[in-house]
């Protein structure tokens, strides 16, 4: 038998139901999950449930062990004493198991409503098929777009990257992506406003928009992202041909007229901001390799939202966000649950808006108001908002990079898998992957138990 203490107490398990012995490492916590789930962590690149025991709060644990079986699940411990006779209480494993994670009637059925959801918004919103999707940027005080179906990801700006000696005024050089290099190219520079924006000092606060260009990958350096769009087709325009010149027919390809009184965006054509000899180097830099067992087609990775809600990095599909905008003013709701904020007028509808971070039982954020964001969303042709605090901006997901472990409790139909995310400040973190209508069903369902308890004598 394998003795350790766990809960302040000695305990045995039988030791060929341990696979491994490992540090605890840091934890991801869950919202909705089973009892006595500390949280995810990353375990040679699998993600796993952790438990602690008997309610315990696992602030004095600082080693798990990692159970054989077909359920990947890691139990947190103070110390392991090691292998012994039959020493202390025998940990019913099984009943462990089966009280913290139930039948598994879970993500097949989640996807499906997913699915469902979509094609119901699409259907009982007229048009809204058509929509284009446009990822707004913010560059030289203007408001510039790209198709967010063309953009890869969007990252902050490293501090360090490699400077490229007498190549063009445009390219800054290089940073490691993905296990490879990407060129860095200053968006400012390729539009000619290379007079009015410098490039010195200002790394930390820029982003860089992942794109592919002439069969490999540039980054394209903006001062930040602003938000994402979805707008009907007759909202964009052609340029006025009186307005073009040099190149700017070929790197604008339409005018967008956002309304609501926000400004008129240009749309970028990514390919045609490199001159022809850079599209042509960028082919010769493109590697050629085959695809193994776990990549995908890049027609089968998915565009998600990535943005932050208290302690929680989140991500939500980008097909199901309808825009994103700054926060107006919320009309208050009376007797309404904490985490609903409030009502906000957009475009003459009233539409309630829910504070995902304390809904998610979050701690306090520190976010500012100019940090935090309205991710809008349609359920069954009813609008509503989630309230965030940072919008990060857009990841690319294949399929073989989400995982979906079992956390047991609601967080299984709330929660559509998990994803490990690099982030140059924080290095690996887990995102909690969520549909929007999920989300704003469990709130319904809590504002009608909440009636139905109000109701009661």
């Amino acid at each position: 038998m394998l003795t350790f203490v766990a809960g302040g107490l000695r305990r045995a398990l039988a030791a060929h139901r341990v696979r491994e012995i490992a540090s605890l490492p840091r934890l991801t916590p869950v919202p909705f999950g089973a009892e006595g789930l500390l949280g995810l962590g990353n375990f040679r690149g699998r993600i796993v449930p952790v438990l602690a025991l008997d309610g315990a709060d696992g602030a004095a644990a600082s080693r798990v062990l990692l159970l054989d079986g077909e359920r990947p699940v890691a139990l947190a411990v103070e110390a392991v004493l090691g292998l012994e006779a039959r020493d202390g209480e025998t940990l019913d494993l099984d009943a462990l198991l089966a009280a913290s994670f139930p039948a598994p009637a879970r993500r097949s059925a989640t996807s499906a409503h997913l699915s469902a959801a979509v094609q119901e918004a699409g259907e009982q919103e007229m048009g809204r098929d058509d929509r284009v999707a446009l990822l707004a940027m913010e560059l030289a005080g203007q408001r510039f777009a790209l198709p967010a179906n063309e953009v890869e990801a969007v990252l902050k700006r490293p501090a360090d990257q490699a400077a490229v000696p007498g190549v063009r005024g445009s390219a800054l050089g290089a940073i490691e992506y993905r296990d490879s290099l990407l060129p860095l190219f200053s968006l400012a520079a390729l539009l000619g406003f290379e007079t009015r924006l410098k490039d010195a000092g200002r790394k930390g606060n820029q982003q860089v928009v992942v794109v592919p260009i002439g069969g490999g990958k540039v980054g394209l350096v903006v001062d930040r992202v602003c938000n994402v769009l979805q707008v009907a087709p007759d909202r964009l325009e052609p340029v006025p041909g009186v307005l073009l010149r040099k190149d700017a027919e070929a790197a604008i390809r339409a005018i967008c007229r956002p309304g609501g009184g926000e400004r008129l965006i240009s749309v970028l054509d990514a390919d045609h901001l490199l001159d022809a000899e850079t599209t042509t180097a960028l082919r010769t830099l493109a590697p050629a390799r085959s695809l193994s067992d776990g990549e995908t087609q890049a027609g089968e990775r998915q565009s998600w939202l990535a943005f932050r809600a208290g302690e929680h990095r989140l991500a939500m599909p980008l097909e199901a966000v309808d825009g994103v905008a700054r926060v107006p003013v919320l009309a208050a709701v009376p007797d309404a649950p904490e985490w609903l904020a409030g009502l906000a007028s957009l475009h003459g509808a009233a539409v309630p808006v829910i504070d995902l971070s304390v809904r998610l039982g979050s701690r306090a954020s520190g976010a500012g108001a100019n940090d935090r964001r309205l991710v809008l969303a349609r359920h069954g042709g009813d609008p509503a908002g989630l309230l965030v605090d940072r919008i990060d901006g857009l990841i690319d997901l294949s399929p073989h990079a989400i995982e979906r472990p079992e956390a047991g409790g609601a967080a299984d139909a709330t929660f559509e898998g998990y994803a490990r995310l690099t982030d140059d400040a924080e290095g690996e973190r887990i995102a909690l992957l969520v549909s929007p209508w999920t989300l704003i069903d469990a709130a319904g369902r809590a504002l009608l138990a909440r009636a139905e308890k109000a109701a009661r004598p």
